[in-house]
């Protein structure tokens, strides 16, 4: 058994030429790839400001104040822009996609409103436009309904309670501006009240990390395929002859196998330093995933009975199983129902391992799943030499 895996070994020494080739091939196109999508994902609307217009703030100093300072010093310009202009000129950046929507403010707004007459504000749109827009309008108005509402009810409590306690008109004046400034600084500074957590795309991690876990494990999958030319085996006369000389179906795919591994490991640790720093830990935890990797495109080999069917049916099994597993896109792009699905395939299973390197999270359960897939995938295989060999015996009875 040691010989055979110390030949197995030497016949895939042979291939290294042809693996580094292959592998600078896949590398360099996956990086395209990468590199497209994130250059996609970067100039879509989601990374982008909404740019509302407001219309009629130009006569109104105490209006246009507060939408300078929601501008420069409130959080809700990390996400919204403000652009102060006419209505006419608002419609027309409007229809052409240079702004989002745009809100119409009353003449005398803020006159009226410090009066307690509090006028409609007219927010505006392009027609059916169900995106985030949808969610700045709610929350805006919303917003604006109850600052107002609550400030008024605020100052002119006030002002009513002092008016009946007998104080005079300046020492109202004073206490009401100075509940009006703490009503301003209490809105300026409500992001301090909450905190912000970022979920990521998937398992914690951005956009950009997502994708290089899911493209590694494209790269991993496709980087199988030089292996055909070694395990795809289209006349069963030598796995009949090795069974003869001692060396039976099990120790044939626990050599072949365990070097195939070995082999695809060294692949993969030149992977490691992209997505992790390079450490023994991080190869000892690259086991499960390559061991799992290995073991399937095993699998495939060995039913496969030529080498054209062989590449054609792993290319079909690592693609499709990699695309629906969301390793090409997020996994949230499709139905609920392939979501389901795909939680379970051992791509997906792959890349929440891989994952794990970069959140520092505990993988146990997703290593234990890849080892079981692997194992199974492992069995079959053994099984299907096994018949092979047997089946070659019977039919030379």
């Amino acid at each position: 058994m040691d010989k055979y895996f110390y030949a197995q070994i030497k016949r895939l020494w042979r291939l290294l030429p042809l693996l580094f080739c292959v592998m600078a091939l896949l590398f360099g196109s996956i990086y395209l790839i990468y590199q497209g999508l994130i250059t996609q994902w970067s100039e879509s609307d989601t990374l982008k400001r909404v740019s509302i217009a407001t219309v009629g703030t130009n006569q109104d100093p105490i209006l246009q104040s507060g939408i300078d300072a929601m501008a420069t010093i409130d959080s809700s310009n990390m996400f919204v822009e403000f652009i102060n202009m006419d209505e006419q000129q608002a419609k027309e950046k409007l229809q052409s996609g240079s702004i989002s929507a745009y809100i119409v403010f009353s003449e005398d707004f803020m006159n009226k409103a410090l009066q307690g007459t509090i006028e409609p504000v007219r927010f505006v749109s392009a027609p059916g436009g169900e995106n985030i827009l949808s969610l700045v309008k709610d929350e805006l108005t919303s917003a604006l309904a109850s600052i107002l509402l609550t400030s008024e009810c605020g100052a002119f409590g006030m002002g009513d309670a002092l008016r009946e306690l007998g104080y005079d008109s300046s020492f109202q004046y004073e206490h009401i501006n100075n509940l009006a400034i703490t009503f301003i600084s209490q809105v300026l500074s409500r992001d301090k009240i909450y905190t912000v957590e970022e979920l990521g795309i998937s398992e914690g991690l951005r956009f950009d990390e997502y994708m290089l876990t899911g493209l590694s494990v494209v790269f991993l999958f496709l980087m199988t395929l030089p292996f055909v030319a070694v395990f795809v085996k289209e006349d069963p006369t030598m796995e009949r002859l090795l069974k003869s000389r001692g060396i039976g179906a099990i120790s044939q795919t626990v050599c072949e196998l365990g070097a195939y591994t070995l082999f695809l490991l060294f692949l993969s640790c030149l992977l490691l330093p992209v997505i992790s720093e390079f450490s023994l830990s991080g190869v000892l935890y690259l086991i499960p995933l390559v061991f799992s990797i290995a073991a399937i495109s095993y699998l495939v080999y060995t039913l496969s009975r030529d080498l054209i069917s062989g590449v054609l049916l792993q290319m079909v099994v690592a693609v499709a199983m990699c695309f629906i597993s969301g390793c090409f896109y997020p996994v949230y792009f499709f139905p609920l129902s392939i979501q389901k699905i795909a939680k379970y395939l051992p791509a997906a299973i792959a890349r929440e391992h891989l994952s794990t390197l970069i959140t520092h999270e505990e993988g146990t359960g997703s290593a234990i799943a890849l080892l079981a897939i692997g194992a199974g995938c492992m069995l079959i295989s053994l099984l299907v030499r096994f018949v092979r060999i047997k089946g070659g015996k019977e039919g030379e009875r």
